[in-house]
């Protein structure tokens, strides 16, 4: 399925003389389509060959030789959602043998056996295709039954709906209506109409009142061979998808997978995820692929490195190790120890006394003190100490031994002085 051709620098598959053919023709959708000029990728734009073909091709005749640069291909991107295996069809009646599933069965034949077709004597019909989930729709394609000189009298006055609940629980004012057909008799509506339907829904619905004055028999009544919805994951970027629903587009922001049907984890920052779901970055206070795990409460500012856990700021205090979960020795003052080997920094307690930190971070180096060296220079400060008072004691004890005995030197001259003038003779 092919619709433009884009050759050397100007496109020469759009000259009058360039011709293009296919090996078959799919319903209205001839080879012409291919070089229309027209790039929507729907099915309605696409040149098609026809179904159960051993081969098929196309050919663009340039109508003389020219040398070629380059060719631009552009397949169709949209799906018959009808045709996966989610989609069920289902309908208000059935006569005979003639059953919903007829109508998605592949069979474009337009025989009476072949339709999906319900029952006679009802007030009204309905034919309704659930998608299974929500999908962008496009546009709708209904083949009626045609067959010789059985004309699709049924389909007058049909209405085409769309819905997020099925028929059975809304009226046809509560649905979004795509379409009506107003065709009153004896005229008569296309066999095979495309509708347009750009709407995003579940359900299609296909309904009809009206009661044909031609088949001699009373109600209203479908006849309908093959009903084709198309249309993409609604997530899909541009709308654009393979046949079985692959967004080859990517995903609009917020959606991950071949189908872009998964909604991307919530802890993606700005809910932005890649295709196979991992978040480019994760919103404050998560990490892992998919932004579910939780950064350790320790971390400063909640804030963790996405692969890792690692806490991006540091720890807050009284916790160190990468991801801030192994405590600081109680011993450490203020609780406050280095993050990657938990020493402390700002000394510790021992028996109520503080002591120099077993590692002192300075600037642009580290002064590692050992304990031992630490007690044993205590030691000396006290055996110092102990040694200065001692020799003070001893020399004031000495200092006062030697102003006692010079005192009573002193005292002992002066009684000797008073003894000696007690015995002098007066001289006469």
């Amino acid at each position: 399925m092919f619709y433009s051709f884009v050759s050397f620098t100007e496109n020469l598959s759009r000259l009058n003389t360039t011709i293009v053919t296919h090996s078959s023709t799919f319903s209205e959708n001839g080879a012409f389509k291919a070089k229309d000029g027209i790039r929507d990728s729907n099915a309605l734009n696409c040149a098609t060959t026809d179904i159960n073909q051993s081969r098929a091709w196309l050919q663009v005749d340039l109508g003389s030789r020219y040398r070629i640069n380059y060719i631009n291909i552009y397949f169709r991107r949209q799906v018959n959602l009808c045709h996966l295996h989610t989609t069920t069809l289902t309908q208000s009646s059935t006569f005979s043998e003639n059953g919903a599933s007829k109508a998605k069965d592949l069979n474009l034949e337009s025989s009476a056996s072949k339709c999906a077709t319900t029952d006679i004597n009802q007030s009204k019909a309905w034919l309704q295709v659930d998608l299974g989930k929500r999908y962008s729709i496009n546009y709708v394609k209904i083949y009626f039954r045609r067959q010789g000189d059985w004309k699709p009298y049924r389909s007058r006055q049909f209405h085409l709906d769309v819905s997020d609940k099925p028929v059975t629980q809304t009226t046809t004012e509560q649905r979004t209506r795509c379409y009506t057909d107003n065709t009153t008799a004896p005229n008569l509506p296309t066999d095979a109409p495309v509708i347009s339907c750009q709407q995003t829904a579940r359900y299609v619905i296909v309904e009809t009142f009206y009661d044909a004055p031609e088949d001699n028999v009373t109600g209203a009544i479908l006849e309908i061979c093959e009903i084709e919805v198309y249309g993409c994951t609604p997530s899909c970027v541009n709308n654009a998808c393979t046949w079985n629903v692959n967004c080859t587009e990517g995903c609009v922001a917020g959606y991950h997978g071949i189908a872009c049907d998964a909604i991307c984890s919530s802890g993606c920052n700005g809910s932005a995820c890649l295709r196979d779901g991992s978040c480019s970055s994760c919103k404050p206070g998560l990490w892992g692929t998919r932004c579910i795990d939780r950064c350790s409460s320790n971390c400063l500012g909640n804030e963790c490195d996405k692969f890792d856990a690692r806490c991006s700021r540091g720890c807050r205090d009284g916790y160190f190790g990468l991801v801030c979960n192994k405590p600081c020795s109680s011993d450490c003052i203020r609780w406050r120890c280095d993050q990657q080997t938990g020493a402390c920094l700002e000394g510790l307690l021992q028996n109520g006394t503080m002591r120099l930190p077993d590692k002192v971070i300075c600037s642009n180096r580290t002064l590692v003190t050992e304990v031992e060296t630490i007690e044993t220079n205590q030691n000396l400060l006290y055996g110092v100490i102990v040694s200065l008072c001692v020799s003070f004691v001893a020399n004031l004890a000495l200092f006062i031994w030697i102003l006692r005995k010079k005192i009573c030197g002193e005292k002992e001259k002066i009684e000797e002085s008073r003894g000696q003038t007690n015995y002098l003779v007066p001289v006469h």
